[in-house]
């Protein structure tokens, strides 16, 4: 299939499940839909479809009639997904080493331990990386043109002004800019006069490289999914591949979900883990070590994640990836 032809059909599906999205949205038990890769006994195929995504599977005979996923949505396939999809061979998920890295990194490094302060319970998630500010100077907070700060999620940093530690009681800078909204998860914080600067590095990984924005050619081209690996604080490093773009729906289902949309999906292989708490705010990075995602949120299992595109962090907070 040509390029231009994947092209067509992705925006056409998703021309197609926007129509469709609110009643989605009311059919108990889905909590996002996207486009991305079919799956069939939990293996990736390299087809296309409108994907549903479900917090657990249920038996067909028990779904009333109106409940029930449509099979093809204005002529295009449909796929079901768990929030967490169980394991072809029944065995257990298994589970990420328990890295939990709370050393101290000078110079700053993307995939360290960073800790909000402000609160008086402390959220701890992880450095992505180092960024330079392109837009002009001003507020919020002293944003200052070519500037080099460190990035991460606005649900780990939080407000403008607060303080950020590394790796718990050492202050390396405050956060001066902050979006949190349903497109973006993204904060960015400057960085104290004293701590040797920042490299534009990652804890196992290595040089960043850049960026990509991963398209559907990129996914339907790998004839699989668009492989990915991040380093996070709890989780170390960890593989995945891209599967879906263009989730819309929330963030996680339950009480504490928040409305997200066009974030990318993130898959672990077989029963492995991609991401846990206080992973959040890892850079998600392709084989060439070019930034790809911000990851924002993970499954109940942590094989499936959810990243930001880093397009849309970079637009919203004038940003750039230092190389």
């Amino acid at each position: 299939m040509a390029d231009s032809n994947i092209d067509d059909m992705f925006n056409k599906m998703s021309e197609a499940r926007d129509r469709y999205q609110a009643k989605a949205m009311s059919i108990p038990g889905v909590f996002g839909t996207s486009i991305g890769i079919r799956q069939v006994l939990g293996k990736l195929v390299a087809e296309l479809a409108i994907i549903f995504h479900v917090e657990k599977k249920r038996s067909l005979q028990g779904i009333p009639a109106d409940e029930r996923i449509p099979k093809e949505l204005e002529g295009f396939p449909t796929d079901v997904v768990d929030q967490e999809p169980p394991a072809t061979d029944e065995a257990a998920r298994t589970q990420a080493a328990n890295v939990n890295d709370e050393n101290k990194y000078r110079p700053l490094t993307g995939g360290c331990q960073i800790v909000e302060g402000h609160t008086k319970d402390w959220t701890i998630g992880t450095l992505g990386c180092v960024v330079k500010y392109i837009g002009p100077d001003g507020p919020p907070r002293d944003l200052r043109t070519g500037a080099t700060y460190v990035l991460s999620v606005a649900h780990v940093m939080l407000g403008v002004g607060n303080d950020i530690f590394q790796p718990t009681s050492d202050k390396i800078g405050s956060v001066v800019a902050s979006v949190l909204d349903d497109d973006v998860d993204a904060a960015i914080s400057d960085i104290g006069w004293n701590l040797n600067k920042a490299v534009p590095e990652i804890i196992d990984i290595g040089p960043v490289k850049g960026t990509h924005d991963v398209t559907s050619d990129d996914l339907m081209l790998s004839h699989n999914d668009y492989s990915v690996k991040k380093r996070g604080r709890t989780t170390g490093l960890t593989f995945g591949g891209v599967y879906a773009l263009n989730f819309n729906g929330f963030n996680i289902p339950g009480a504490d979900r928040r409305a997200v949309k066009n974030l990318m999906m993130i898959k672990a292989p077989g029963n492995e883990v991609f991401g846990d708490h206080g992973d959040s705010g890892s850079v998600v990075v392709n084989d060439a070590n070019q930034v790809v995602g911000l990851l924002t949120s993970m499954g109940a299992a942590g094989g499936i994640a959810s990243a930001i595109p880093i397009r849309t962090v970079l637009d919203r907070l004038k940003i750039e990836i230092l190389v």
